[in-house]
């Protein structure tokens, strides 16, 4: 009911009309906002900490943030300066971003984790030095994704094969025909950074659930549907799938009180492109911004959609 205006969260003291709705919290039910209340569901006790100004602190590695969303996403990738990459030996620094691996969740950096995804199981050989050796050139890198991307053009990985008509091979011959399976039909250039956003898009919605405006029982695309929805948009537009996904990253990186419009299924696009020029000025946002201009979402190159919700998630992996 109404509360005449007097109304404030427990945690956070934000306003009836800054919150997004109400939840429990350890003093009863309508006590926190939204926001706190996923905090509390998750198992937190009290408030973060905030400063002098009212920022929010992240404990591990003194941080601050403007909104608790931003602090949230934060707060799964911080660790406090302690985080190695199982593999290469990385710091969470120099990665760029953290991947699941074989010892379990983020336990490898994006580089490695791109590997293990491949199918190896560890890293690639060092020579004394501490440089990357291509196994099959015997190529010298200093990093992994620098060996990564010689590994595409290396010429030792064309497969030497000779074709030869049906009627030439007799029973047991060696000579065998297997079709070569695909990951995905997505240009191959974005595929490992799509598959870091899909990683990164399941994770807030099991983990953190922002409130997304519109969408009240959000789920989690699977990889099938998450490249569809880049590959043939118009078909995703009414069941707001398409919606759904790139407005879940902005409830993320933007706190209600600024979006300006607020964020519905017409304005996520504008937002997200406002919020590239603000943070991310380059050569790829200027490139979506010039295909918008010409013409509307469903219309854009498959590189341009790729673009957008792959620096949408590395804004995310970066707070």
């Amino acid at each position: 009911g109404c509360t005449g205006g007097t109304w404030r969260c427990d945690w956070c003291s934000c306003t009836e009309q800054e919150a997004s709705g109400k939840a429990p919290g350890p003093k009863g039910s309508r006590t926190l906002c939204s926001l706190c209340g996923s905090r509390f569901r998750a198992g937190h006790t009290e408030a973060p900490a905030r400063t002098e100004d009212g920022a929010y602190l992240c404990r591990g590695c003194g941080r601050v943030f403007e909104s608790i969303v931003a602090l949230g996403g934060h707060t799964r990738f911080c660790d406090g300066g302690t985080w190695r990459c199982s593999w290469c030996k990385c710091s969470a620094q120099e990665a760029s971003g953290k991947s699941p691996g074989p010892d379990g969740p983020k336990t490898l950096c994006s580089a490695c984790g791109s590997r293990f995804r491949a199918g190896h199981i560890g890293p690639p050989p060092q020579d004394e030095d501490g440089m990357y050796v291509c196994p099959l050139c015997d190529g010298r890198f200093a990093t992994i994704p620098g060996l990564g991307s010689h590994r595409r053009f290396c010429e030792s990985l064309q497969p030497v094969s000779t074709l030869r008509d049906d009627n030439e091979l007799t029973s047991g011959s060696p000579v065998v025909a297997l079709p070569i399976t695909k990951i995905s039909t997505l240009p191959e250039s974005h595929i490992s950074s799509l598959l870091e956003a899909w990683d990164t898009l399941v994770f807030i919605i099991h983990r953190i659930s922002p409130p997304v405006p519109g969408i009240s029982d959000l789920q989690p695309p699977s990889w099938e549907e998450f490249q569809a929805i880049l590959i043939e948009p118009y078909k995703y537009i009414k069941n707001m799938l398409l919606h759904s996904v790139h407005m879940t990253f902005l409830a993320c990186l933007l706190p209600a009180s600024k979006m300006d419009p607020p964020l519905t299924p017409f304005t996520w696009l504008s937002l997200s492109l406002m919020y590239f020029k603000r943070h991310q000025n380059d050569d790829d946002t200027r490139l979506i911004e010039s295909e918008l201009f010409r013409t509307e979402y469903e219309e854009l190159s498959i590189d341009a959609r790729c673009l957008i919700i792959s620096k949408l998630a590395k804004s995310e992996q970066a707070i």
